[in-house]
């Protein structure tokens, strides 16, 4: 059983109780916050229980609201009898799984997953008008930790007695946490939030620390509540959970507090209370947040749904878990086996090319800065199998459809097929599809080959942000993203904005493939081919009749025939996913060449040639090009000397295309 939810908007009335909260007024800034953003999956493993038990899991899973943005939830409990997306009353998210007792204990095992994006929250414009609204009256009751009469009251009020406005009194609460409390990491878990005993005790974790936070804040008529959530902050964070909190100050909305944080570091460091680092620290989080955490849930008392058999939970923060309707300990690891990784995103800047299905959906929701205005565009063959027809059967959201043709050649069977077009004719048709230089472009297609040649043509004319959504509209679906058939397309655009091309140091002619070999040591024409095209056994092609290497060239790889690139390539079931830079060293670890070289890539056509070229491209390498006549334009000239075999061996036969053999095109 998969099932995915993008953007969480079957819970969109569900959990409107949980965003009737007003809205952050952060002051303008000069920079970007800091961003986190990556996914986050929980898996659950109950195998250890007998066949014959009823097992029942509940898992909290995070949605959008004013702070982060979360898309893209997928679960996978294969063997359960139920497994289904949920919300409580209180608007808190959840997995229910639930395994009757014919389940085999070996299969109870359950994950779900979600990307999340979080900026770093500055200290708003503080501005304190107006009444609080009567929704939010949840937030200034009791509940069963959170005790806000006798002494709990007293304290506040003495805490507050001089202060006459609602952030007066809430910062004085803020600093007397901070300077009579502290952290406590003997606690189990982030600490129950018992706030009678902690006002005594003075010591605790997160949840303890900001719950009496909470408590003194409702004890003085200021609505206050805590967040319970996970950091995003390393690849296991299994044991990261994090409660904050936020009071409510009318004209502004919701403000963030979490003195816990400030504790811990004091705790951490060994740092005085009085000292400038600590005071820093008290200041950020006066109002402010770091990126580096997701919310899960909100609320205390919490009935699941559907209702757990064991009482209300205290709060939402781990998974909870039930066998025969007897409560797991969620804090017990033999008892209740379950993980929480974090994948983060790659850093996307202009340059990157490839990126990933999730980066692609958040850019097309309008979550990526200067990405809103993406294109995505569809590129193939006109007619072929399944081409230009499966962009009719179902393509992302959006995209354009755009031919190969529209950059190379392939009328076949002369020179000058299969290379580039003019550069004038390349920004004719991107101008019709309303491209131009300054256009966000993100191309994806059947052909992995084929959407690199699409991507170089387009950087070699002059576009300057082009990407590869890497696996294609495989790997879009298995994220589990929607598809539309409607045909789109793009207003034609009239100034392409610079000169083309733009690039032409991208682009090595014959005459440079023939002559600099020989001249420029540090100049390596680099075979992407297979090893029976490089050893001069085939051409590869069933229109090449003469098999070889222009001479000079050293192996640089390839695939399992002409059409693929499966040596720089990971297979992931349908989707084929072209690897980072670390792989193609590894798989060029024994080349005759190094990336201090000047690297022309070039192949049959052109096509498999441009894989290598763009990942070094986006790593920031330019001392690379494309020959982009390749083995085919070679063939139409007699005298263009070449090599047949492996050049390191004494069996190399250096001749011309003239004198080569012929009968070596593949079947």
């Amino acid at each position: 059983m998969r099932k995915t939810l993008s953007l969480l908007l079957t819970f969109a009335l569900i959990v409107s109780l949980f965003a009737m909260s007003g809205v952050h007024a952060f002051a303008a800034e000069e920079t970007a916050p800091a961003n986190k953003s990556g996914v986050v999956t929980t898996t659950v493993d109950m195998s250890k229980y007998d066949k014959g038990k009823v097992v029942r899991v509940w898992i909290p899973v995070a949605q959008t609201n004013e702070d982060q943005t979360v898309d893209n939830v997928v679960f996978d409990a294969p063997t359960a009898a139920k497994a289904e997306l949920n919300a409580d009353d209180q608007g808190n998210c959840m997995l229910y799984v639930e395994w009757d007792a014919d389940a085999e204990p070996e299969a109870r095992v359950a994950s779900v997953s979600f990307h999340a994006s979080r900026d770093a929250i500055s200290r708003p414009d503080f501005v304190e008008e107006g009444d609080v609204p009567e929704d939010l009256a949840q937030y200034l009751e009791p509940a069963s930790m959170i005790v806000i009469d006798g002494e709990v009251k007293a304290l506040a009020d003495d805490i507050t007695k001089d202060e006459t406005t609602v952030l007066g009194k809430a910062r004085a609460i803020y600093d007397w946490i901070i300077a009579n409390m502290n952290r406590d990491n003997d606690v189990k878990g982030c600490g129950t939030g018992d706030v009678c005993t902690l006002i005594n005790t003075k010591a605790g974790k997160c949840t303890d620390i900001n719950s009496v936070f909470v408590a003194l804040c409702r004890a003085s008529g200021i609505p206050a509540r805590e967040m319970f959530g996970i950091r995003m902050n390393a690849d296991d964070i299994t044991k990261n959970q994090h409660c904050w909190a936020q009071f409510y100050l009318p004209g502004t909305g919701w403000v963030g507090a979490d003195p816990a944080d400030v504790l811990k570091a004091v705790l951490t460091n060994s740092w005085d209370k009085e000292q400038a680092e600590t005071k820093e620290l008290q200041e950020f989080y006066w109002g402010g947040n770091d990126e580096k955490r997701v919310e899960l849930s909100s609320g205390r008392d919490i009935v699941l749904n559907p209702a757990q058999d064991g009482e209300p939970l205290n709060n939402f923060g781990y998974p909870y878990a039930e066998v025969d309707g007897e409560v797991v300990d969620w804090c017990v690891p033999a008892d209740f086996v379950y993980s929480v990784s974090f994948v983060e995103d790659a850093v996307v800047t202009e340059r990157t090319v490839y990126v990933t299905p999730e980066w692609l959906n958040s850019a097309l929701n309008g979550d990526v800065a200067g990405y809103e205005d993406v294109v995505v565009v569809c590129v193939a063959y006109p007619g072929s199998t399944d081409v230009y027809t499966a962009y009719g059967e179902g393509h992302v959201p959006g995209a354009i459809y755009a031919s190969i043709m529209e950059v190379e050649d392939a009328t076949g069977s002369e020179e000058g097929a299969y290379n580039l077009l003019s550069a004038e004719e390349v920004r004719d048709f991107l101008l019709g599809h309303g491209i131009t230089a300054d256009t966000k472009v993100v191309l994806y297609g059947p052909d992995v080959c084929g959407v690199a040649r699409q991507a170089y043509g387009y950087l070699w004319c002059g576009v300057k942000d082009v990407k590869v959504l890497n696996g294609g509209l495989a790997a879009w679906t298995a994220a589990g993203f929607e598809v539309e058939t409607d045909a789109n397309t793009l207003e034609a655009a009239a100034d392409f904005g610079v000169e083309v091309p733009a690039h032409p140091e991208y682009w090595v002619s014959l005459e440079e493939a023939k002559d600099r070999p020989a001249s420029d040591d540090n100049f390596k024409l680099v075979s992407i081919r297979t090893e029976g095209e490089w050893l001069g056994e085939t051409s590869g092609y069933s229109y090449m009749d003469k098999a070889g290497e222009p001479e000079g060239a050293v192996w640089g790889r390839g695939g399992q025939t002409a059409a693929d690139v499966l040596d720089f390539c990971t297979v992931d079931g349908d989707a084929i996913l072209v690897n980072d830079l670390d792989a193609l060293k590894a798989v060029w670890a024994d080349c005759d060449f190094s990336l201090d070289n000047f690297l022309a890539f070039y192949c049959g056509t052109g096509w498999r040639a441009c894989v290598p070229f763009l990942v070094l491209y986006e790593n920031g390498y330019d001392n690379i090009a494309v020959f982009d006549g390749g083995w085919y334009e070679i063939l139409f000239h007699d005298d263009f000397p070449v090599q047949v075999g492996d050049p390191a061996s004494d069996s190399c036969v250096h001749t011309t295309v003239g004198q080569l053999e012929t009968g070596k095109a593949a079947a």
